[in-house]
């Protein structure tokens, strides 16, 4: 097991590679049978399906940003019980093809287990981003 403070450097290191958008580098972080899943209505699916293992993660990662822009989201929050991990951020995030900037907050629930993600859910505005997306006025 992971100290509290390995946990939180690990943590801080996987966002920091997100919000600089750098998907490879978050998923440098995950452990091989990891999973990653948007927790948002079926509106967003596919963006809302679970994804499994690390390749899957990793692909997907690089794929959320080469669409979203979160270099000016920062973490407001983060609470570490044991090896679970609650982060709250927030801030601009920008959707790329339609340069569309939106400002909203996410909840992420991790999971950490030898010094690895194991579980991604990330929970977020569903109609804000349904809007964005699709080109729906406010």
């Amino acid at each position: 097991m992971s100290t509290r403070a390995e946990i939180e450097q690990l943590v801080l290191e996987a966002y920091d590679a997100r919000h600089h958008n750098d998907g490879s580098g978050a998923g440098s972080h995950f452990a091989e049978e990891c999973t990653f899943r948007i927790m948002a209505s079926d509106r967003l699916s596919p963006l809302s399906d679970e994804i499994r293992g690390k390749a899957a993660v990793l692909e997907t990662l690089k794929s959320l940003s080469d669409m979203w822009d979160m270099s000016s989201f920062t973490i407001l929050d983060m609470w570490v019980d044991g090896e679970t991990v609650i982060v709250r951020r927030g801030g601009p995030l920008r959707y790329v093809p339609t340069n569309t900037v939106i400002d909203t907050v996410m909840l992420d629930i991790l999971k950490i287990h030898n010094g690895k993600i194991t579980a991604f859910e990330e929970f977020v505005d569903t109609e804000l981003l349904f809007r964005t997306i699709f080109g729906i006025g406010k």
